[in-house]
């Protein structure tokens, strides 16, 4: 709901929006809007109805259909959407950004509503660009802020098999940047071969070169078997890595 107009009135004629700068000064002007109308879902209506061809409307349904990264700030997470609606409106040649919203709200509407669309949700889950842009909003920032092991670690209580497997690559990475230290002559080994080279060269002793064996057995599980490592075998993997 749109507050009362003696609310408003007084900041509106204090204010100066400029419109016609669109989108190029656009945070300052959803900035301005947001200190009025205290509320960014009727900023983005205002914007939406003044300029369709570069604003939609956020709502809930569709930032759940694009799992919308979350910013530090109402305003912040709708420059987020904005740019997930632009990207989807350059790659399927959409005319205005306010079209991609209503193409977005259908979708969850066929997807989450009553009765649903069979074949508008497989097309939604089997999009590869949508999982593409999809996966960047809600894996980006622990990419960016958070290692293999980190990641590793926190999913061991939950999907031990993705753990192990990411926890695999950042204990490879380990053994080999131990082996760099020795020399290049371990480059282009594969891991079980470093890892005896590494016993033999006496560059690590016999309970180093058990406990990554043991370590390698359950990376290749987790990639290459059938079932999912036991806590016992994870954990004895991502004890190793620092």
């Amino acid at each position: 709901m749109f507050p009362p107009e003696h609310q408003i009135s007084p900041h509106l004629k204090r204010r100066k929006f400029n419109f016609w700068a669109l989108p190029n000064r656009e945070k300052d002007v959803i900035a301005l809007l947001y200190e009025v109308f205290r509320s960014i879902e009727l900023v983005s209506i205002i914007l939406r109805f003044i300029k369709p061809e570069n604003y939609g409307i956020i709502s809930p349904p569709v930032e759940r259909i694009l799992d919308v990264r979350r910013g530090s700030d109402a305003k912040e997470t709708y420059i987020n959407y904005l740019n997930d609606l632009r990207r989807i409106k350059a790659h399927y040649g959409f005319i205005r950004v306010a079209d991609v919203d209503m193409a977005l709200w259908v979708v969850h509407e066929k997807c989450y509503g009553e009765p649903k669309d069979a074949d508008v949700m497989r097309a939604y889950h089997s999009d590869g660009f949508l999982l593409q842009l999809r996966a960047k909003n809600l894996m980006d920032h622990f990419f960016e802020q958070y290692s293999y092991t980190d990641l590793a670690k926190a999913l061991a209580p939950f999907n031990p098999r993705l753990a192990a497997q990411i926890g695999g690559i950042a204990f490879e990475r380990m053994v080999r940047e131990v082996a760099a230290v020795f020399g290049e002559n371990y480059v282009d080994k594969d891991l079980k071969t470093l890892i005896d080279d590494l016993r033999s060269d006496r560059a690590i002793d016999d309970l180093t070169n058990g406990q990554w064996h043991k370590a390698r057995r359950v990376r290749n599980k987790a990639i290459h078997g059938k079932s999912d490592p036991t806590p016992n075998e994870l954990y004895s993997l991502l004890n190793l890595l620092t």
